[in-house]
Order: C-alpha cells, then sequence, then structure tokens
C-alpha cells in the first residue's frame, strides 16, 4: 500500500518517495491531513530536507568490496539507525563516491540500514541479485529492490533486481 503523500521516481516501478518526519527511532509518514496543514509543497519539502538527509548520510558508514585483483566493485552504506534511505538523497551523496566510482553511480537501497553503490560502467549488476533481494528479504525495514541512477542530481529508475531464472 503506498504512503498517503508520496511522489513518484521518474522511470521508476515500484519506488516511491514517501514524505515524513524522524520520531527518533524511525520514520514516520505524514498522513494527509497532516501534509495539508503544513501547507507545504513537494519541492520546497525536498529543499527543506537537505540539511537532513546530509547529516543522515554522515551518520552512515561507507565500505568498499573489491575482487581478487583488489579493484572496486561496489560500496556498501550501512548506518545502525533505519537513516540510509535518507542519506542517498543528499545533495553530496554522488560526489561521495565520484573518485572511486566515477561520476555517474547507480544504487539499490534494500533497507533502511543498508544500500549498494555501484558504478555505472563496467558492472554486471545481475551478480548482485542474490546479496540484495537477501538483504531486503532478511531486514527489519525493507525499502526497494529497484535500481536507481543518478546523473547530474538527476534521480531515476533503472530496473529492477530479480532472482536469476
Amino acid at each position: 500500500m503506498a504512503p498517503q503523500v508520496h511522489s513518484p521516481v521518474e522511470g521508476a516501478k515500484r519506488t516511491l518517495l514517501c514524505a515524513g518526519r524522524w520520531d527518533g527511532t524511525q520514520l514516520v509518514p505524514f498522513t494527509r491531513l497532516q501534509w495539508l496543514d503544513m501547507g507545504m509543497s513537494w519541492v520546497q519539502l525536498e529543499n527543506f530536507t537537505k540539511r537532513a538527509s546530509a547529516q543522515d548520510l554522515a551518520q552512515c558508514s561507507v565500505s568498499f568490496k573489491r575482487d581478487k585483483r583488489q579493484v572496486i566493485e561496489y560500496a556498501e552504506i550501512r548506518c545502525e539507525l533505519p537513516l540510509v534511505a535518507s542519506g542517498v538523497l543528499a545533495p553530496e551523496f554522488a560526489t561521495r563516491f565520484s573518485e572511486t566510482l566515477g561520476d555517474v553511480i547507480q544504487f539499490v537501497v534494500p533497507t533502511r540500514h543498508k544500500a549498494f553503490v555501484f558504478p555505472q560502467l563496467g558492472s554486471d549488476l545481475n551478480r548482485y541479485s542474490d546479496i540484495v533481494l537477501n538483504t531486503y528479504r532478511d531486514g527489519a525495514y525493507p525499502v526497494s529492490v529497484e535500481l536507481f541512477d543518478l546523473r547530474n542530481g538527476i534521480l531515476r529508475g533503472a530496473g529492477i533486481f530479480e532472482r536469476p531464472h
């Protein structure tokens, strides 16, 4: 069921952006009535939450997974608090990975506690389906198995992780 207050992501098939507030332990989606009482547009909300998203990203740790030649395959973002889904919306999210993964990144947020970030070029992302789907299935706060591109600050859906046939 979709949250009462949400916005689509261009190209996304299953994922919506949800408007809500942090109650100290988790994101609580706004009801339609709360949203109307605030009198805020979606653009105003995005601008208002940029600083909070940056603070959420700062609380996350990043580790890089390498192949046997020590080439970085992807980054794993973790946070003890369920803040990862907000942190990936921080304005500086992409630049945090530009030196290691390139200027155009792809990412998936299977739970509020974990995300995987991939370089756009050179990755066969199908080989990561099991780790993404298992993280989603086993997580306390599942988010999405949808892959996103982030290019020049523009977020768009790029595909969905599925089990190989």
